[in-house]
């Protein structure tokens, strides 16, 4: 899909190259389409046109997010935080409970996923300017979480970095 879109900016602004800003797990989504791991819907291997000057990412869990791997493993305080208040908030019902948490999306934004891993593994594309963007504001979502620094709740500025690769990020004090 981000493919497609890419390919239908391209086409009608006569360039190119596009410049991507992505939150969350779309900055994961762009970092695997412009790093050449993408995959169609049936498997098949989605190739990198060098058609990305600039990534913006906006609370990425670029290196996963332990919010993730706690709604993965079971953790019933976070599940049920989740469900009544992030759910009901994008889709207006606070009885929103179809979630079983074990869709893949989940466990690639879990720390230590094999997504994250081969992503970062591969390093960053020359050919891109990169900027991360993350926030650190108290624990609204996971309190208690086992992040060492600070985050936005849900992400840890850490994740939301690009520092392993001399890419500074910036740091917002207040959530994404």
């Amino acid at each position: 899909l981000l493919k497609q879109c890419i390919n239908g900016v391209k086409l009608h602004a006569f360039s190119s190259k596009v410049s991507l800003v992505a939150h969350s797990m779309g900055g994961l989504v762009s970092r695997v389409y412009t790093a050449g791991l993408g995959r169609t819907s049936s498997g098949n291997r989605l190739f990198y046109d060098n058609d990305v000057s600039n990534l913006i990412t906006i609370g990425s869990p670029l290196y996963g997010s332990y919010a993730s791997n706690k709604l993965v493993e079971g953790d019933s305080v976070i599940r049920t935080l989740y469900k009544t208040s992030f759910l009901s908030s994008i889709f207006g019902e606070s009885n929103y409970f179809a979630e079983t948490f074990d869709e893949p999306a989940y466990h690639d934004l879990s720390i230590g996923s094999v997504l994250t891993w081969n992503l970062n593994e591969g390093g960053l594309n020359d050919n891109i300017k990169y900027l991360t963007v993350t926030g650190i504001a108290d624990d609204v979502i996971t309190p208690g979480h086992d992040e060492s620094d600070d985050s936005d709740s849900v992400v840890s500025a850490s994740s939301a970095s690009l520092r392993n690769f001399n890419t500074p990020p910036l740091v917002l004090l207040q959530l994404n």
